[in-house]
């Protein structure tokens, strides 16, 4: 099996079925599976998880920024760690029973703030303007 670029060796289940699991990030890839000279080749899209948008806020000592986190069929997901980086300073924060993340951020200045927000191999690279 080849996905991604990678060769996997992989075994059939009692049925003939084969699964593997895979850490990927959102985007559309094809899969090739070879077995004593047949070919089979489809292909996967894998949907963001991350949602994140760039916000507008008034200049406050406290501003709050909010992720979601969901599987693709949209249902959230809950108790998982996301981090969030801004002016070289990392935080984290666990999604709630809504799969939201809520972070806050002391004493910014005026001005636009380049965030990026991770969960596992998805990456949201957003903006945060103050004024």
């Amino acid at each position: 099996m080849k996905i991604a670029g990678k060769k996997y060796t992989v075994k059939t289940n009692k049925n003939g079925f084969v699964s593997k699991l895979f850490s990927l990030t959102p985007g559309k890839y094809s899969i090739i599976t070879t077995y004593k000279g047949f070919t089979v080749k489809n292909s996967i899209t894998v949907k963001k998880v991350l949602y994140a948008k760039s916000i507008t806020k008034k200049k406050s000592k406290k501003i709050t920024y909010s992720v979601s986190l969901k599987i693709s069929n949209g249902k959230p997901i809950a108790g998982k760690k996301i981090t969030f980086k801004i002016k070289s300073k990392t935080y984290t924060a666990k999604t709630n029973k809504k799969g939201v993340a809520v972070v806050s951020f002391k004493n910014l200045k005026v001005g636009k703030y380049s965030v990026i927000v991770n969960y596992l191999n998805s990456k949201v690279k957003t903006t945060l303007k103050i004024k």
